[in-house]
């Protein structure tokens, strides 16, 4: 069985991997590419981001927002709201 370690800069943090799998890198390469998906769609780091334009036309203007994204607000916003805004 392969193990593949792998560290990518990722979603504005570094992202450890450990795969324990005979396609250790068909997975691995499967796994970047859907957190640069999502980094693509939700980062406020990048300009052409959902959130992005979410935040640059705020009031302004309307922004499409796919599913996933207005899923990840939805729940942003309930566990605000659970947790009172507190920061761990």
């Amino acid at each position: 069985m392969d193990c593949l370690e792998a560290h990518d800069f990722l979603m504005n943090t570094v992202v450890e991997q450990k795969i324990f799998k005979e396609s250790s890198h068909e997975v691995y390469k499967k796994a970047v590419d859907e957190v640069k998906r999502l980094e693509n769609m939700m980062s406020f780091f990048i300009d052409t981001s959902e959130v992005s334009q979410l935040n640059k036309l705020s009031g302004k203007g309307k922004v499409h927002i796919s599913p996933e994204v207005m899923y990840v607000l939805k729940m942003a916003y309930k566990f605000s709201k659970m947790t009172q805004g507190l920061l761990i």
